[in-house]
């Protein structure tokens, strides 16, 4: 996965999480509070995975893009003169 993928999957889980405590129909009013209160903090163990990888992937693009600027700083584009 990519880190947008990541990141979009820690949404995902983020929002599962939420809607375990909204339990007031369908199929999950048959489970006990409890039961519903393990699975929101596993959705949210999830989602915290989710994003410290996304974060990971995200770092690990950058510290590429500075080692080939510190490689060969010629080859930056430059930047846009201020006004």
């Amino acid at each position: 996965m990519t880190g947008p993928e990541h990141y979009q999957e820690a949404e995902r889980f983020a929002a599962s999480a939420e809607e375990w405590m909204d339990a007031d129909a369908g199929w999950k009013t048959g489970m006990s509070a409890q039961e519903r209160i393990a699975r929101r903090a596993t959705d949210l163990q999830a989602a915290q995975v989710h994003a410290t990888l996304a974060q990971t992937d995200m770092g690990r693009e950058y510290v590429t893009a500075l080692n080939a600027f510190l490689a060969n700083p010629a080859q930056a584009p430059e930047a846009e003169a201020s006004e």
